[in-house]
């Protein structure tokens, strides 16, 4: 079969124009084709929640990821996008081995270039790697979370908890968003915002309010900034707060809000406390 004419609507090959087998044509001239499988050329591996990850896309059927130079949430919103989610929340960069766990395989792009409005990774323009790059190993992933398209029930609050106490009423405050567990920074952080985490998990009320990461360095990404609570609201999320970021003056020092809530058994006595320098 040789100078085969389709329209690209026939059903078979052979119903294209064509001339038959008296033409003679060599091995050399074969045609071929590789054809899309009907599977995803994006996805986000590392965490246990589908909406977020380190992202890797499919190359000829390899899975690799992509370095985060550049990497940012343009790129974050068109791959959400692509995985039927609405939008990004955050995009993240590098391992995080703390929250993501760790992958193998290559990292495959070196740049995406995106405007925003592709409706697939693949569609940007796309720099991939050809060597090796200092700043482009497993340390310098991209990755993104995306809106979760969980539907929040009727009057559902943020839950919160208490992390590296070694009682169940102290510890470090963290608040749960989009099924991902936050760190809330200890910049502002007063007794009536602490006040509040403690009656939200069913304390009269805290003790004493603690920061500078008394209760140890959180893993989290991303944190809930300068949280600003009158005392009378029912849960943390119901405070004033300048949102969510990941690059704060608590990401470097760990900064992490702490609480000690009172308990119901304990009526006086006094709380003491080991400083400790660097």
């Amino acid at each position: 079969m040789k100078y085969v004419r389709c329209t690209g609507k026939e059903s078979s090959l052979f119903h294209c124009s064509h001339k038959g087998k008296e033409v003679s044509c060599s091995r050399r001239s074969t045609a071929a084709v590789i054809c899309k499988l009907d599977k995803p050329n994006v996805r986000l591996v590392g965490s246990t929640l589908p909406h977020a990850g380190i992202v890797q896309i499919r190359d000829y059927g390899r899975w690799g990821s992509f370095c985060d130079r550049f990497w940012g949430l343009t790129q974050g919103h068109v791959v959400c996008r692509e995985l039927g989610y609405r939008r990004a929340l955050f995009t993240t960069l590098g391992a995080l081995g703390d929250v993501y766990e760790q992958q193998s395989g290559p990292i495959l792009v070196e740049e995406a270039q995106c405007t925003g409005h592709e409706s697939s990774i693949s569609h940007c323009d796309l720099t991939y790697t050809t060597r090796d790059i200092d700043d482009c190993d497993y340390n310098h992933v991209g990755g993104v979370i995306c809106e979760s398209n969980k539907e929040p029930g009727l009057n559902e609050t943020a839950a919160v908890r208490l992390q590296g106490g070694n009682s169940t009423h102290m510890g470090g405050v963290e608040i749960q968003q989009h099924d991902i567990w936050h760190a809330v920074c200890s910049i502002g952080w007063e007794k009536h915002d602490a006040d509040v985490v403690c009656r939200q998990l069913g304390f009269p009320e805290a003790v004493v309010e603690l920061g500078r990461g008394q209760f140890g360095s959180w893993p989290e990404p991303i944190w809930l900034t300068s949280v600003g609570c009158q005392g009378n609201e029912t849960s943390l999320d119901q405070c004033v707060s300048a949102g969510w970021e990941l690059e704060t003056d608590c990401e470097t020092e760990r900064y992490g809000a702490g609480v000690i809530c009172k308990m119901d058994n304990i009526t006086g006595g006094k709380v003491y406390f080991r400083v400790f320098q660097k």
